[in-house]
């Protein structure tokens, strides 16, 4: 393992090096060894993630033996059958364009005010989806809205989108 994370953090620095004059790329990393996580991002400017298998698994079991209801939760996500998240235009769910027994109405979305959990309740009675969050321009992903922010009535835009936890 420490022989691979040592190759993987040369390529790394290798591909810094292709890189620095390009257009801006996302770099991911993955090491074995959590001793490499700190040497990638002291040593190199363009790492934007770097993954630990390891210790995403071992945080995982711990958390399911502290509450094995958990299992269930990572089972469902992380199983080949499970549900994946997905990005879902806010305007299907919407009062102009909710999705209640077939496609969204046409014109749809942009411009009314509703709040998160209004539009949450709509997408999952659809029985497709599990909202999670929402994404705006100006407001960037935001993840588990917290009661507030879910109940206070906002503008949903044309590019809005929710996050949720779906099958396809």
């Amino acid at each position: 393992a420490i022989v691979a994370d040592g190759r993987s953090l040369n390529t790394l620095a290798y591909l810094q090096s292709l890189v620095k004059d390009a257009v801006r790329t996302t770099v991911t990393v993955q090491f074995s060894n959590e001793q490499f996580e700190q040497l990638a991002w002291e040593t190199t400017e363009e790492v934007d993630n770097v993954l630990l298998p390891n210790a995403i698994s071992a945080r995982l079991a711990s958390e399911t033996l502290a509450d094995p209801r958990l299992n269930t939760v990572w089972t469902e996500l992380l199983s080949q059958y499970g549900r994946e998240v997905y990005l879902r235009p806010a305007r299907d769910f919407t009062a102009r364009g909710r999705v209640e027994d077939g496609p969204a109405v046409e014109g749809g979305g942009g411009g009314e005010k509703e709040s998160f959990a209004t539009i949450a309740r709509r997408a999952l009675r659809t029985g497709d989806v599990i909202p999670i969050g929402y994404a705006t321009e100006e407001l960037g992903a935001v993840l588990c809205p917290t009661a507030d922010a879910a109940k206070a009535p906002r503008e949903w835009r044309e590019e809005d989108v929710l996050i949720v936890l779906a099958h396809q």
